[in-house]
């Protein structure tokens, strides 16, 4: 079963425990996977992608578990940093554009550099 992250995953009754056992072991930490950093940083610097509606899996498995969760970060350790590391992102954004703003506002029709 292929999910991509944006519409609702839907599954029969032999999936759930079969998704319970993989974030088990995905809570665990027991997997040797890794994580490219440019991946990293492209997901960090984005909103991270869930279903839209109803989700069995983060209905079953809990929304930092579920299988859109698992199935871009190798472990609960690359997702806890992804959260870190995407909120600190999202606060320097927002200042950017407060001092962009506040510049604009103070030089009025001159050019402010981005």
């Amino acid at each position: 079963m292929r999910h991509n992250g944006s519409t609702p995953l839907r599954r029969n009754a032999m999936d759930y425990d079969e998704d319970k056992n993989k974030r088990d072991l995905w809570l665990q930490n027991t997997m040797t996977e890794t994580m490219c950093f440019e991946d990293f940083v492209r997901i960090a610097s984005q909103k991270l992608e869930t279903c839209q509606d109803y989700c069995e899996s983060r209905e079953e498995c809990g929304e930092d578990a579920c299988l859109c969760v698992r199935r871009r970060f190798p472990s609960p350790e690359h997702y806890k940093l992804y959260k870190i590391v995407n909120s600190r992102f999202n606060r320097m954004l927002t200042a950017a554009t407060m001092a962009k703003a506040v510049a604009l506002a103070t030089n009025g029709d001159r050019d402010v550099e981005d």
